[in-house]
């Protein structure tokens, strides 16, 4: 019985890929959330149409020690974010190359990372980012956003290279 319970136990233990992607989930939940809020849809948001364009993950210059986050992850977990939310808008993880002049409910979101360079605590690293947010739509004003954090090292794996 002991070495059932000792090999259930062992078998909860998270991947490196799995805290990874908990955690920029939640950074795709977080910014979801902020976006929803700062466009003020109210209860327009269901007839909302977001189409997620590639994101942007650089890191800054001469920062060996990055994070490795795709921007296939990023864009994924945007659009989880965006469809986890109550009353979500309805989202397309694509977007035109041109975008001419779009209907009243559709907006383009694109997304930026930027991985800073790492803060070494005595315990663990702090990885922090930036990410910036702009969503548009024709020849409205766009809305710009910015939300600045920092993953902790024990949570998400690194790369040599982005």
């Amino acid at each position: 019985m002991t070495a059932t319970v000792l090999s259930g136990c062992g078998s909860n233990q998270v991947s490196p890929q799995q805290q990874q992607k908990n955690a920029v989930s939640r950074l795709g939940r977080d910014a979801a959330e902020f976006l929803v809020k700062e466009a003020h849809w109210n209860d327009r948001t269901p007839q909302q149409i977001i189409l997620i364009s590639q994101p942007a993950v650089y890191s800054e210059e001469n920062n060996q020690d990055v994070l490795h986050v795709t921007p296939r992850e990023l864009r994924d977990a945007l659009t989880r974010g965006l469809l986890s939310l109550k009353n979500p808008p309805r989202v397309v993880s694509w977007a035109p190359s041109s975008t001419g002049e779009l209907p009243d409910s559709l907006w383009i979101l694109d997304a930026r990372l930027l991985n800073s360079t790492p803060l070494p605590l005595s315990d663990r690293t702090l990885y922090p980012y930036r990410l910036e947010l702009r969503i548009g739509h024709n020849d409205k004003r766009p809305l710009s956003m910015v939300t600045q954090g920092a993953f902790d090292g024990t949570s998400v794996p690194k790369s040599a290279h982005p």
